[in-house]
């Protein structure tokens, strides 16, 4: 049974949430055993990329007891206030929404001032750096300015363009 600030490994050995590999350890119980992850090495404060810190800050809020893959995003606006996203899993898979469509959808329901200037994702669990899905890039290339900057930690800077050329679009007359 779970007790606060309390779980136990796989050996029913107590351990403490200082102990826990993951923070979500302590009430979703440990990995399963065919599970093995290795954290990407990064720093933990990027003095050069401030978006990116706090797209890994966001990550650490992710919910991904699933797949156990956390991932944040961080977005500037047109006026430079920022806005965080990260990935919050469904037990029905298709509900499960990616942290940069969250961060996006979040500054918009927020007023934020677009089309955004900028957007920074990172994966805390992955063993390489990892690219925003389709979805992300379709609703990234309505969002953000044509020239904005997407820093994908652990590969670098692209606009949304390198990343979704040739993309859907409606002419809505804005």
């Amino acid at each position: 049974m779970w007790h606060p600030g309390h779980s136990r490994d796989k050996d029913g050995h107590a351990q403490t949430a200082n102990d826990a590999p993951y923070p979500s350890d302590l009430i979703f119980g440990a990995p399963p055993a065919h599970v093995t992850l290795v954290a990407f090495p990064r720093p933990t404060v990027d003095d050069l990329n401030p978006l990116l810190a706090q797209a890994r800050a966001a990550a650490v809020r992710a919910f991904a007891p699933y797949s156990r893959f956390r991932v944040g995003a961080a977005l500037r606006d047109a006026h430079g206030s920022v806005y965080v996203g990260c990935n919050v899993e469904s037990a029905s898979y298709g509900l499960t929404i990616c942290a940069e469509r969250n961060a996006i959808f979040g500054a918009i329901a927020a007023g934020a001032a677009r089309p955004f200037a900028a957007l920074a994702v990172t994966c805390l669990d992955a063993t390489g750096p990892c690219t925003p899905c389709g979805a992300c890039r379709q609703v990234m290339a309505e969002h953000l300015q044509p020239d904005a900057p997407v820093h994908i930690d652990g590969l670098g800077d692209y606009r949304i363009s390198d990343l979704l050329p040739l993309a859907f679009g409606l002419d809505v007359g804005e």
